[in-house]
């Protein structure tokens, strides 16, 4: 695996009125889309931080010749701001096959998602626009995310929430759950 580089993210959930803006405001944000895919993650295995949320491995196949394995878990910066650390790596597919073969259907997440980049007061930035389903309901979910240090990783999550707002126009609102905690909810133990 990679260095662990810290992820400042934000993820809310947005309405299909907004889904349906979002892509005019993050252009005139000075965004560019960089495509839309279809994406099947499968969670491997997680256990609860001791921060309360959850640190867990998880594949992601978005049907290339290789995965992306991720690993992503929760520590404390030096200022004491938990964070959240990732480490990824490409997985042949044969070992994609093998390490999903054992995963139960309920902890197999599938979703659409558009992405695009650009900057945050000043840090290269994603944004990814995700539409799933989830006990029969579809919803939509904005994450904004600036890769940096665990030192760094306050200040960042600081001004993408700012940016939220300020860009994207978006009331401000709690933070959504974690993808891996919407199966949770959903039934998928």
């Amino acid at each position: 695996m990679s260095e662990p580089t810290a992820e400042a993210e934000i993820k809310v959930a947005v309405t299909a009125a907004e889904v349906a803006a979002l892509p005019a405001r993050l252009t005139a944000a000075g965004f560019a889309r960089r495509g839309e895919e279809a994406l099947t993650d499968s969670y491997l295995d997680f256990t609860r931080a001791a921060t309360g949320e959850y640190d867990f491995r998880r594949l992601r196949d978005v049907g290339d010749a290789t995965c992306t394995l991720t690993e992503k878990r929760w520590a404390t910066a030096p200022d004491g701001t938990r964070v959240r650390l990732e480490e990824e790596r490409p997985v042949p597919r044969a070992e994609c096959v093998a390490l999903t073969r054992d995963v139960p259907a309920a902890r197999v997440l599938r979703k659409r998602r558009v992405t695009y980049t650009g900057t945050v007061a000043g840090a290269p930035a994603s944004v990814v626009l995700d539409s799933l389903t989830l006990a029969g309901a579809e919803s939509w979910y904005l994450e904004c995310e600036i890769l940096t240090t665990p030192a760094q990783a306050g200040a960042a999550r600081t001004a993408i929430t700012a940016w939220l707002t300020d860009a994207l126009g978006l009331t401000p609102r709690p933070e959504a759950p974690s993808m891996l905690e919407l199966l949770l909810q959903a039934g998928g133990g």
